[in-house]
């Protein structure tokens, strides 16, 4: 016992003598003389070097020190690092104001393999990926990615990232993508893409670009007169802007903090005439207020957006369903189903069809009815989107389902999804207005957020899908 004691007050005499000699020593004059890397077996030398820039440029131990700080963050940064340290030693016998730092990492494996579920639009599907990281030496990362759905849609991308592009604190990611997009159940049509994207990213900012041939195609045999005047090939070349900050102090459950989310995108840069062009800009806003009750939070959700073109009216393809808005469901729009709610127009249907839709009660076999679905009409989506909702969070009074993160909250939602031409005008707009509210249950998932949730419907219009009464779904996280 006495050892022990004996120890821990060398210890501390032996750190107050280092203290006192560094706070004596920090503002001379000091430089670095060598920089000695060891467990670097792939990581090239330049990448270490170029984080150590500003302490072989620092004047003072003080400098240097705070320079190694700044080192140990960024190649953290690198992700290429299980474990980095960094440590300053004396320098050579003849040099009394120079030091030497030594570097001693060891290194990620190159290898990764991933794969989860997530929920998109009302599609589930089932993600994977491989990836090689830093193989050649310089940080990079190659993945190759998957991701099948459950309404035949599917994407495939194979993307090269480099952090710290070019020694900034920016990401640099090249990519090429094919992807399907099944719109089937709601709108009758499926879309094709190919092409490349390039991105860089630095803080909350991202700046990309795409160029993608499309093809909107696999028409339904009853797919109406507007989807099929969308039909056909087009050229999407587009530059994006994506902001995000994220302030919350959890993210499945927050109980305060913010959330923005604003993307910009412009599309037909070019001078081709089968060149895609509108503008189209979506913002999200979420603000979270504790309240002085045990366990309780007020979230307030907003989303609006807009999509228009811009060119000539006659030149280049109509913006189609693919680019519009739509919501309804969890997570969207409580109380309406999935894409409920918007512009929709008849789909095309023969004698023989409509005779056997009323036998069957208005199902046509495509698998619509287990959802409820109307079969008779196709969803368009909309120029503008406007959603609404303030959520009073609790916790529920069982330990079990405290532990499982799960709780329970009271809602009010509002919104809309229209035409342009609807929304001209205040009074316009707000005729275009749904409303409902009601009280339920959130479970978290891998798969997303479950909500079981009782709803009413306060307002809707005749050709709203609305789902009143008990409605169980899973929503993304924002």
């Amino acid at each position: 016992m006495t050892d022990t004691k004996g120890e821990a007050a060398k210890d501390e005499g032996e750190a107050s003598q280092f203290f006192q000699a560094y706070e004596q020593s920090k503002d001379k004059p000091c430089y670095v003389y060598d920089v000695n890397v060891k467990g670097n077996a792939r990581t090239k030398r330049y990448l270490i070097d170029r984080e150590l820039e500003g302490a072989r440029n620092a004047e003072s131990l003080s400098e240097i020190l705070d320079a190694l700080l700044v080192a140990s963050s960024q190649l953290s940064g690198l992700d290429v690092f299980k474990k980095c340290d960094l440590f300053i030693d004396v320098g050579p016998a003849n040099r009394p104001e120079a030091v030497n730092i030594d570097v001693t990492v060891e290194e990620q494996s190159p290898y990764s393999l991933d794969a989860g579920t997530y929920v998109q639009g009302g599609e589930a599907s089932v993600e994977g990926s491989v990836g090689l990281k830093n193989v050649l030496g310089h940080a990079e990362r190659l993945e190759a990615a998957a991701a099948i759905g459950n309404e035949r849609s599917n994407t495939y991308h194979l993307s090269l990232t480099q952090p710290r592009f070019r020694g900034t604190e920016s990401v640099a990611e090249l990519g090429i993508a094919q992807a399907i997009r099944s719109f089937q159940k709601h709108s009758s049509v499926t879309e094709k893409s190919r092409g490349l994207q390039a991105s860089v990213s630095n803080g909350g900012h991202s700046f990309a670009y795409e160029l993608a041939w499309r093809e909107l195609g696999d028409l339904h045999k009853r797919a109406s007169k507007t989807i099929r005047r969308q039909a056909g090939h087009a050229v999407k070349s587009a530059l994006m802007h994506t902001y995000r900050l994220d302030a919350r102090d959890n993210v499945g459950r927050p109980r305060e903090g913010h959330f923005v989310k604003s993307q910009v995108e412009l599309a037909g840069v070019g001078a081709d005439s089968r060149l895609l062009r509108y503008i189209r800009s979506e913002v999200t806003v979420q603000k979270i207020f504790s309240l002085p009750l045990r366990d309780t939070a007020l979230c307030l959700t907003g989303r609006c957006g807009l999509v228009v073109p811009w060119g000539k009216a006659d030149e280049g393809p109509p913006i189609t369903v693919a680019d519009r808005f739509f919501a309804g469901g969890v997570g969207s729009l409580r109380g309406f189903k999935n894409k409920g709610l918007g512009p929709q127009d008849r789909r095309m249907s023969t004698t023989h069809e409509e005779e056997a839709e009323q036998q069957s009660g208005g199902a046509d076999g495509a698998g619509e009815e287990d959802d409820g679905w109307s079969s008779k009409t196709d969803v368009l989506g909309g120029d503008v989107v406007a959603t609404g909702a303030a959520q009073l969070t609790f916790g529920l009074p069982n330990r079990v389902l405290n532990v499982l993160g799960v709780y329970g909250h009271l809602f009010a939602n509002v919104g809309t999804v229209a035409t342009l031409e609807e929304c001209l005008g205040v009074r316009s707009f707000a005729g275009t207005l749904r409303a409902s509210c009601g009280i339920g249950m959130v479970i978290p998932t891998p798969f997303g957020q479950a909500e079981i949730n009782y709803c009413q419907v306060l307002r809707a219009k005749d050709d709203d899908k609305v789902k009143r009464g008990v409605q169980v779904g899973l929503a993304m996280l924002i």
